[in-house]
């Protein structure tokens, strides 16, 4: 397909918006705290209620919108997230900018799903698996790198502009969709077809895996500001430091992970 790089960095892009509106509130809880007059658990909301939201919608929304042109699905996802982070930025009341929170979550899977989906079909065979490890770059970009971004903006300038960098993140996301990216029919997928795949063996040990990886992982790190603040007194830049080379670790272990599964795939899992 023509200008393939060019969709797929933009998707690269656009996923780093989506995942640093999810997971940059990681490092700006005890901002939130403040901001709203909660406590940290409250402020927690903003990580746990979204990933609930994610797990939920993640089961059937990317099946509902496989048969919708991919651009204007791209366009819908991101106009929600810019408009939701925009209003999230003026709200004084918590439980208003939990539904906020709550609303872009509901399109995260569609634009993850179908991202990696898209990568995958808009290049030869032969190179599918480095189409998405692209993508899966935003989504590590996104997940780590934008939290210490985050926490940079809120411990400066304050929460309303960490909400104000995601909105214009994905409005760059959604703006460079709009103008560059190429209509793309939708594909009908049987749901038949999908809960088949969902019993096969590998499909369960995979998700089992994914859970209990992810599971213990987010456990530590949706609360890693909070604990390098109390047990480390660990804040403001040198806290966005800390964050931004955990990030760039786990871009480059992302790409060398690529390039393994690539080579020797059950090798790779395996010793992982």
């Amino acid at each position: 397909m023509k200008n393939e790089n060019l969709i797929i960095y933009i998707m690269m892009f656009g996923t780093f918006g989506v995942l640093s509106t999810e997971m940059g509130v990681v490092g700006i809880l005890p901002q939130i705290a403040q901001y709203f007059n909660v406590d940290i658990t409250q402020a927690g909301l903003f990580v746990s209620l979204f990933a609930l939201t994610i797990a939920i919608c993640g089961i059937f929304m990317p099946l509902v919108f496989s048969k919708f042109d991919r651009k204007k699905s791209f366009i819908l996802v991101l106009g929600v997230f810019t408009i939701c982070s925009t209003i999230g930025a003026f709200v004084s009341d918590f439980n208003i900018a939990l539904i906020c929170r709550i609303i872009p979550a509901i399109f995260h899977p569609i634009y993850c799903g179908l991202a990696l989906t898209v990568a995958a079909e808009i290049v030869e065979p032969e190179k599918a698996q480095d189409a998405v490890s692209k993508v899966i770059m935003g989504v590590s970009a996104g997940m780590i790198v934008g939290v210490p971004i985050t926490t940079f903006v809120a411990t400066n300038f304050g929460y309303q502009f960490s909400m104000l960098w995601f909105s214009l993140v994905t409005f760059l996301a959604l703006i460079a969709t709009i103008i560059f990216f190429p209509s793309l029919p939708g594909k009908e997928q049987s749901y038949g077809n999908q809960i088949k795949v969902a019993t096969t063996g590998i499909f369960i040990i995979s998700v089992l895996g994914v859970i209990f990886l992810n599971g213990g992982m987010y456990t530590a790190y949706s609360y890693i500001s909070e604990f390098l603040n109390s047990l480390t007194n660990i804040f403001g830049t040198e806290l966005s430091i800390v964050l931004f080379i955990y990030g760039v670790t786990s871009i480059v272990g992302n790409w060398l992970g690529a390039k393994l599964l690539n080579s020797q795939t059950n090798k790779t899992v395996l010793s992982f």
